[in-house]
């Protein structure tokens, strides 16, 4: 396994250790505000990750048919934050910064788990930074796919949810993995999104 893939690894596993441990403080009552512990440890901040990339570790996710890895984290590091189509945090914040990505690409998959828990906790969620998406559809057919969902979620205010959950359940770039079933448990898994009119807007589109 490369360093990379290694690297990774570790980080998706440091997510899904803090889901679980998310989910046990749920059921002792004690509050989502210690969310705030939910530190990746991200190194930089990454504004552009568009390359493609092959190498990739296998992780059970919705790209194989496994159930949704990573909700209650994902769901967790949103709430509250306010969103308004592409943009994510207060719209008066000091900083703006704009991620251009192919929701297939697997750097900003790394980005995703490894950056963007540290950028939302301390600088979108304490008001200095807002957040904006645009998507980028090169890498191929299931680009094309996964953006016309993230622009459907968009439109109901929850694609900051639906992308980051793409993320930690991404699979191999060009593989056809984007399914219709692959983006419509993803869909689910969006709290406050109403999935038949997000497929319908996809379909219309």
């Amino acid at each position: 396994m490369s360093s990379r893939a290694a690297r990774k690894k570790e980080a998706r596993q440091g997510r899904l250790t803090l889901e679980a441990q998310l989910e046990q403080i749920g059921r002792r009552q004690l509050g989502l505000r210690l969310l705030a512990v939910a530190v990746i440890g991200a190194a930089a901040v990454v504004a552009v990750l568009v390359a493609v990339s092959s190498g990739r570790s296998d992780q059970p996710s919705a790209a194989t048919g496994a159930k949704v890895s990573a909700a209650a984290f994902s769901r967790h590091l949103f709430a509250g934050i306010p969103q308004h189509g592409t943009q994510l945090g207060n719209p008066s914040a000091p900083v703006r910064l704009v991620e251009f990505a192919d929701l297939q690409c697997p750097y900003c998959d790394e980005y995703a788990v490894q950056a963007l828990p540290t950028l939302v906790k301390d600088y979108v969620r304490t008001g200095k930074l807002q957040m904006e998406f645009e998507n980028l559809s090169f890498i191929g057919p299931d680009s094309v796919k996964a953006g016309r969902v993230a622009a459907a979620a968009s439109q109901q205010n929850t694609l900051w949810n639906f992308v980051d959950l793409l993320y930690l359940n991404q699979g191999t770039e060009n593989t056809g993995y984007v399914t219709a079933a692959y983006l419509r448990r993803l869909l689910d898994a969006v709290p406050g999104l109403n999935v038949p009119v997000a497929l319908h807007a996809t379909e219309t589109s």
